[in-house]
């Protein structure tokens, strides 16, 4: 955020379904400079926890109250959650046809998966190009979900040998 300083500013995260988490009230602290990652970083004012039981999916805002004069300008901000979603192979948070371009080029182009639990659309304890078959079937309505965790992030229900780094 460029502008007044973080801590003169009160920020509010807003889940998908209404739920309200005060991050940070105006004039309460003192951030320090570097980028703020609430709950990693600099604890927020209310606990996280509020929001565990939260879907992931759908859309999250943040909202900023600025008291002072001076204008500012948020730079970024985003939402990590714990576990990944099956099937979205880059990550983006979104399951879609760049997610089966992406298993397709990690399986015949070399490219890089974060997390193969992920890209293993089928949850069959590989990524084959079944997981990207099954995953465009399903993107055009021909074919199943995958299995949990979707439609939201969560943990892998069934062990393998499959590694998923943040």
């Amino acid at each position: 955020m460029t502008g007044p300083q973080l801590g003169d500013v009160t920020l509010l995260l807003r889940s998908a379904s209404g739920t309200t988490l005060l991050l940070n009230q105006s004039a309460s602290r003192i951030l320090p400079e570097r980028p703020v990652i609430f709950g990693i970083t600099v604890d927020p004012t209310e606990d996280l926890g509020k929001l565990k039981e939260e879907p992931v999916s759908g859309i999250w805002t943040l909202q900023i109250e600025n008291p002072s004069p001076t204008d500012a300008q948020l730079l970024e901000w985003g939402l990590r959650f714990e576990g990944f979603l099956r099937g979205d192979a880059n990550r983006d948070g979104v399951v879609n046809l760049s997610d089966a371009i992406t298993i397709l080029n990690y399986l015949f182009r070399e490219g890089e998966v974060s997390c193969p639990k992920a890209a293993d659309f089928d949850d069959g304890g590989a990524v084959n190009i079944k997981d990207a078959v099954g995953l465009i079937l399903y993107i055009v309505g021909l074919g199943p979900p995958p299995p949990a965790p979707f439609p939201d992030a969560g943990e892998d229900l069934t062990p393998d040998p499959l590694p998923c780094s943040a």
